[in-house]
Formats: structure tokens, sequence, C-alpha cells
């Protein structure tokens, strides 16, 4: 058994690996919220051995992707920034408490928070 942190590779992983945990990534808490577990749902779906139906899900969650990519993936690979203080300001939007990067990282501000 293994575990990668890409959830862009995640239901191919289970598919062809039998890989069954995801881990190592901010994706199932900043793609997710109460009531709305898309990652969760396509999982239980692939570990159930409903693939067709997983990738329905999993398909659903492009627009996250994209947020994601542009957010978390994008600084580190654009400009080597580890996009710590993105990931605070991500996790507090649906109310998990985050606090301040720490130095020497940089800090969210509200105009980088807005794009």
């Amino acid at each position: 058994m293994f575990s990668h942190p890409s959830e862009t590779e995640f239901l191919k992983l289970m598919r062809e690996h039998g890989m069954k945990v995801h881990m190592s990534s901010a994706a199932p808490f900043l793609m997710q919220v109460p009531g709305y577990t898309p990652m969760r749902d396509y999982a239980e779906l692939a570990l159930a051995g409903k693939f067709k139906e997983a990738a329905m899900v999993r398909d659903g969650m492009q627009p996250l992707r994209e947020i994601n990519e542009k957010w978390m993936r994008e600084p580190w690979v654009k400009r080597r920034i580890i996009p710590i203080h993105y990931l605070k300001a991500l996790s507090e939007l649906p109310g998990m408490a985050a606090g301040h990067a720490r130095a020497p990282l940089p800090q969210a501000t509200n105009g980088n928070k807005n794009g």
C-alpha cells in the first residue's frame, strides 16, 4: 500500500495501483466543507469498485482544481514560493483557524488574497 499527495492522480492511482489513502496534501480540507465532500464521495465509490461513478464525481471537482492550481501550485512552480500564506487564507474561508505564516514566508494580505 502507498499514498501520493496528488488529488489529481488519486482516482487513477486507486484504480490502477490499489491506493487506498490520500495524505500529505491540503486538498481534502481545501476542496470540501461539511455537506459537500466530493473527494470523500469519489474515494468511497472507488473503494467500492464503482470507478465510473467515482470518475463522474471527481470530474465535477475541476473548478476546484483550477483554483488549487492557481493559489497552491503555481506560486511554487513559477516563483519557488511555498504558498503557506495562501493555504492559511483559504483555510480561513470555511471557518478553520489558520493564523499567520511563520517568517520568512510571506503573509497573505487583502491585496494578494484577491488575486
